[in-house]
């Protein structure tokens, strides 16, 4: 039996309200599906249907139902009625030539009834390889699913989300504004700091905020230009959501601030998928980091390393959620602290240091280039990625002797490491 049909791939809060009635008509109702994309639909209907028939039926799919909170919510369900995945094409970049192209990272995957005996097969760059089993993040291994995690699993500085300003863009200012405010008002310079969120980190774009602290803030009010922006902000949050009402009385400040004075490494909230590399940097102790990025405020350039690392970003594609719009939505507490990263000895984390700073110096000699155009994986520069090669050959090696031919064996690893992690907790 042959059914062809191209369903809408649309999250929980894309979806119609005809489309969230089909999710309630498919999905017993003691399954948590609000997080599902609708596609999710069709891969449970099809366990059922394999199930009943010992039929084996194969998808094309975004592959955001093997990453991010979907594994655990709809494989264990898959996987309890008896199906398994017997073929799996990991995920590849794929575009067509529509008036208006879908440009999305998609897999293809089969599943069958447990136990037909068929000869299983992970396709990953044009490489076949035969598997014993394939789990749910399409990789030759057990069943293990990545649960989020509030604290790190092993011994790593904080990572938090930025600053929220919640203030309807009045205590952010154009570099304009801040320009033309402080040459007229120098010794106001101390209430205005550079702002920057993930895409202003990687585009090189300049804003900045006004950041006024409790004891100056009379001081801060005595300049007309501060003393409107704060108004403009009082307004917006007396008619605003219930956390901005919650702070109206200070209009001045941000409405959650997370920012400490120091130095700390940013990290993008969002990457696309066309980068083999999270881009990650280091901001002074003057920038205040938005809510579209993450900071870690106890700077080490080891972890730094670690995070610029092929290893963490093959983490990432399994363990980040996937946006509206395509690419990885960065999470602390599925990516950052559940990253399984073991006890290296000193001289190791010494040759990682020395990489890391290679890398941040190669990236100064093209100033003429954004990190979002370094980074893009078509376009990487030579020295660039050989830097990044040479970060992956020490971290590889602390598990073999040589540098993993596929994603898929970095996973496997990733996934075995994160078992006998959990385990000792």
């Amino acid at each position: 039996i042959y059914m062809f049909g191209n369903p809408p791939y649309k999250g929980f809060n894309k979806q119609t309200s005809q489309q969230k009635i089909d999710m309630c008509n498919v999905f017993p109702s003691n399954v948590s599906f609000l997080k599902l994309d609708y596609v999710s639909c069709w891969l449970y209907k099809a366990s059922e249907y394999v199930l009943k028939c010992n039929a084996k039926i194969a998808f094309v799919t975004t592959s955001s139902i093997i990453q991010g909170e979907q594994v655990e919510l709809i494989w264990p369900l898959i996987f309890s009625k008896g199906v398994e995945i017997f073929f799996a094409y990991r995920p590849f970049f794929w575009e067509n030539n529509a008036k208006d192209p879908a440009s999305v990272m998609c897999v293809v995957l089969g599943l069958q009834k447990k136990g037909l005996n068929s000869k299983k097969y992970i396709i990953e760059n044009g490489i076949i390889k035969e598997a014993n089993y394939i789990n749910a993040y399409l990789t030759d291994a057990d069943n293990i699913f990545v649960h989020s995690s509030t604290k790190s699993l092993s011994p790593r500085p904080i990572m938090t989300m930025g600053s929220n300003a919640i203030d309807g863009k009045n205590l952010i200012i154009t570099s304009e504004e801040k320009d033309n405010f402080i040459s007229e008002n120098p010794n106001a310079k101390k209430f205005i700091r550079r702002y920057m969120g993930g895409a202003d980190f990687l585009n090189n774009k300049y804003r900045y905020c006004l950041w006024i602290d409790d004891e100056s803030y009379q001081e801060a009010l005595s300049y007309s230009f501060i003393a409107k922006k704060v108004a403009q902000c009082k307004e917006y949050r007396l008619s605003a959501g219930r956390d901005a009402r919650k702070v109206a009385d200070k209009p001045y400040r941000f409405c959650y601030k997370t920012h400490q004075d120091k130095s700390a490494i940013i990290v993008p909230q969002t990457t696309t998928e066309r980068r083999i590399y999270l881009p990650v940097g280091i901001t002074n102790d003057d920038t205040v980091i938005s809510a579209k990025g993450f900071a870690i405020y106890e700077l080490d350039i080891f972890i730094f390393g670690i995070l610029s690392s092929k290893m963490h970003h093959v983490w990432m594609e399994i363990t980040s959620g996937k946006p509206a719009g395509g690419g990885y939505a960065y999470s602390v507490k599925l990516t950052y602290n559940t990253f399984p990263l073991p006890e290296i000895k000193s001289n190791i984390k010494e040759l990682i240091t020395i990489k890391a700073l290679e890398i941040l110096s190669i990236r100064e000699k093209y100033t003429t280039k954004t990190l979002a155009e370094l980074y893009h994986q078509d376009y990487m520069p030579d020295d660039l990625l050989k830097a990044h090669q040479d970060l992956d050959n020490i971290i590889e090696k602390k598990k073999q002797k040589e540098r993993f031919l596929t994603d898929e064996q970095r996973l496997r690893v990733l996934l075995s490491m994160y078992k006998e992690l959990v385990g000792k907790i």
